[in-house]
This record gives structure tokens, sequence and C-alpha cells, in this order.
């Protein structure tokens, strides 16, 4: 996918500026503002370029691309941009990587290693920046545990107290029992609901 291409500033400008995104939250008001002022700097146009593991993930993708886009084209910069569905930064960079590009990269992004080492070990030419990514950190094996512990606790209280109430309404007509259980089998799943939509 392609936006529209302004043209680039400078005939005799043989840099490109290669931003990679990561599939995160991004500051694209920030990021943009940089990447502009980088661009602006070396007289070079712009690919935005995104990785993401799954073709689920392209929708958000694809709407922060366009967002940051057009803040670069709003403030005059020539810009393109990528989206490839994979899981290796440094293969796809290979791919899309031209002599003279700088690339631009995230401290935040790199599991094992830094994304910028990883580049740099393989001759590239790279910029890193900080502080316009927020990664959502890995739950813990407890946490995934305690996810499915406290609704299936719930239930289980639930399915207890509903035994326990139709007991003691087992002498009030079928009606009020059929309203009774109801009532409880909606208390149980609003608490599960609440429980998963909480902060």
């Amino acid at each position: 996918m392609r936006a529209k291409q302004l043209p680039v500033e400078s005939p005799a400008c043989h840099t490109r500026i290669l931003a990679l995104i990561p599939d995160a939250d991004l500051n694209e008001a920030r990021f943009a503002q940089c990447v502009g002022n980088l661009s602006a700097q070396h007289l070079a146009p712009v690919l935005l370029l995104t990785v993401v593991p799954h073709y689920a993930h392209e929708a958000n993708a694809r709407l922060r691309l366009a967002l940051l886009a057009a803040l670069l084209y709003e403030a005059g910069r020539a810009v393109e941009m990528e989206i490839v569905v994979a899981v290796d930064w440094l293969s796809v960079v290979g791919q899309y990587q031209r002599e003279g590009d700088l690339i631009l990269c995230h401290a935040e992004q790199g599991d094992v290693e830094p994304i910028q080492k990883l580049l740099q070990k393989a001759g590239l030419r790279v910029q890193e920046v900080r502080g316009y990514v927020t990664l959502q950190a890995a739950p813990s094996l407890l946490e995934k545990l305690l996810s499915w512990f406290v609704p299936l606790a719930i239930i289980f209280v639930v399915f207890g107290v509903q035994a326990l109430v139709l007991r003691w309404a087992s002498a009030w007509p079928q009606p009020a029992q059929h309203a009774l259980l109801i009532f409880t089998l909606v208390a149980e799943v609003a608490a599960v609901m609440f429980f998963f939509n909480r902060e």
C-alpha cells in the first residue's frame, strides 16, 4: 500500500529515511514530528515500514501508518508506506533497504537484542529514538493462571449459590423459581464480564 508521493525536494539527494514502525502503541504526532525533522535535515523522502505477525493485526497497523503518513504529507514530506506480515524484522528491512538509506528504529524494539545492534551488525546506517512507543509487557504465568482461575471460581460459587437458593425456594411457584434462576445467571455473567473488563 502506497500513499500519494510528493516530489523529492532535492534531485541530488540519495538518502531516504526508512522509519521502522513496531506493532505497538505509538505517539503518532510526536513521532511524525521527529521523522519530519529528520527528513527535512537530510532533504530525504520517507518510507514507513511496519511488520505484523499476523493478518489480524493488519487493520490497526494500516490505521497507524495512514495517520503518520497524513501528518508527514501535511508537513510537506514525501512519504510512502509498507505493511509486511512476518516475524523477522531483519529480513524485511533487508528487502526494503537500499544504498544510502538511514534507518530509524526504536530503542524499545527487539526481544533478545535491540534491533539497532542487529541492523548495525548488518552494516546498515541506523539512528535510534526512544520514548515514542509503549510496549505491553507479556503477562506472567501467575497472571495467566489468575485470569482463568477467578472466572472459574465465580462460576462455581454462583452455581453453588444457585443450588442452595433453588432448594430454599423449592416451595415457590414454578415461574418464581425460573425468575430467581435467571437473576442468578445474570449476576454470574455480570461478575465474569466485570472481571475481564476491569482496568
